[in-house]
């Protein structure tokens, strides 16, 4: 299976395409990356800074050729990694892919907001193309777990916690609220009555409740350099998601991501990405 690379202004160009072969191959399929697109941006300091960088190292690590044109990408590949780390880049890097309908993993945010995201999966549905977006914590084990736990249990009380980066030029809130606000979507599902999120000089303090009573919230804070932290108030039960290592952090969503590519089936359902998103734009 081949997948083409796009956004190499992104460390996780560094990480996701050995993570994803890895899960690949222990599925019996074998993926490799004959195409890359840069796809950066050069407005946008922290992408211009590391571009060339994360460009040749990727191209060292797995024998890519740089195409200018993502169409070329769309074209020759099965699938699309689309890794852009500015948002304008990004989106229209997807409106140019699209209407090949090869699958596409676009990395979080899924779009600069509700609005965007709501297009795109229209969009999506109208060319037909398989279309998947997730950060990595509702798809890591443990929070899997965690959520599987706190449903057979009927957790009333639930609360999570962990860092907040800060990057210059960049939205803490949309590009890092999104992990809490995935997981939150997935705790509260589709029976959410209410989720707020309010931003401070500390950082996010997000709230949430359903209508069979069970109570969300969530504190990530900018001086929080230690693990994400879920924990069941109820049953008192915790669990634990490292921050700092890649291949622990990313082993979940590199398994879906692969898993994606060979079905053709998103395990996580656009419209709740939207939702997510949805929230921080409150």
């Amino acid at each position: 299976m081949k997948i083409g690379i796009i956004g190499l202004d992104s460390t996780h160009a560094l990480h996701f395409p050995c993570l994803l072969a890895q899960a690949a191959q222990r599925a019996g399929v074998e993926i490799s990356y004959p195409l890359a697109c840069q796809a950066h941006s050069p407005n946008l300091a922290i992408s211009a800074q590391r571009v060339e960088r994360i460009t040749e190292q990727v191209v060292a690590d797995y024998g890519c050729t740089l195409c200018e044109a993502p169409e070329e990408l769309a074209q020759a590949c099965d699938g699309l990694l689309i890794l852009s780390f500015g948002l304008q880049v990004k989106q229209a890097m997807v409106d140019r892919v699209l209407p090949f309908g090869k699958a596409l993993f676009i990395d979080k945010p899924l779009a600069p907001d509700s609005i965007a995201a709501s297009k795109l999966i229209q969009q999506a549905d109208h060319f037909g193309t398989p279309t998947f977006s997730a950060s990595a914590l509702p798809l890591h084990p443990n929070f899997i777990q965690f959520a599987a736990e706190c449903q057979q249990h009927q957790s009333k009380k639930i609360h999570l916690s962990g860092p907040l980066a800060k990057v210059e030029g960049m939205s803490a809130r949309l590009f890092y609220g999104v992990h809490y606000t995935e997981m939150a979507a997935a705790l509260l599902e589709d029976d959410c009555l209410n989720l707020q999120v309010n931003e401070s000089n500390s950082g996010l303090h997000i709230s949430g409740e359903c209508r069979n009573g069970r109570k969300l919230s969530i504190e990530a804070r900018y001086d929080d350099n230690g693990p994400f932290r879920l924990v069941d108030q109820d049953n008192h039960t915790a669990y634990e998601i490292p921050s700092g290592s890649p291949g622990l952090l990313y082993s979940g969503l590199a398994a879906a991501i692969a898993a994606f590519f060979i079905h053709g089936k998103a395990p996580i359902p656009l419209k709740q990405v939207q939702r997510s998103l949805s929230w921080l734009s409150l």
